[in-house]
């Protein structure tokens, strides 16, 4: 299924078993949404191999989202093989078949000097989990239409604060 607008133009979702993805599948449910077990970011291989027939849109809504498990060496591995090379991936995919590429982001990709963050604010993260986010936005920039969402807080369905 897919998210075709005026255009014809179709939208696919990856990482859409978590928490945000999950809440874009409720929202877009004609779009095309794969999980990390149907469609792996950090296997370039897996990628190149996808069916992006029809898509024009990538919304990348796979991460590593746990800030403090990146501090640890297992962590670390995971955060930047999914953060970085993940988003890296889906760059190069958007780039060779000229998509947009939708990337969601963090503010942990700032030092927190700042506050509101502006839009040219330079990437200063602190920690292992906003310098993998970073990797990964500067990659993203590279694609010539795309869009980096930057959050502090996804609040819904799943772990969070509330």
């Amino acid at each position: 299924m897919t998210v075709s607008g005026p255009d014809g133009a179709t939208m696919m979702i990856v990482g859409a078993g978590g928490q945000l993805g999950t809440a874009l599948r409720q929202r877009f449910p004609q779009a095309r949404a794969l999980t990390s077990a149907d469609l792996d970011v950090t296997d370039a291989a897996a990628l190149r191999r996808a069916d992006w027939g029809g898509v024009r849109t990538i919304v990348n809504a796979a991460a590593y989202t746990d800030v403090d498990g990146a501090e640890t060496a297992p962590g670390r591995v995971t955060a930047w093989r999914v953060n970085a090379g993940g988003a890296a991936h889906l760059a190069r995919i958007a780039l060779e078949r000229e998509l947009t590429l939708v990337h969601v982001s963090t503010d942990y990709v700032f030092d927190g000097t700042h506050d509101p963050h502006a839009e040219d604010e330079p990437l200063s993260p602190l920690g292992v989990y906003g310098q993998s986010k970073a990797a990964g936005d500067i990659a993203v920039a590279l694609v010539p239409r795309h869009y980096i969402l930057r959050t502090s807080w996804v609040i819904g369905d799943g772990h969070n604060f509330v």
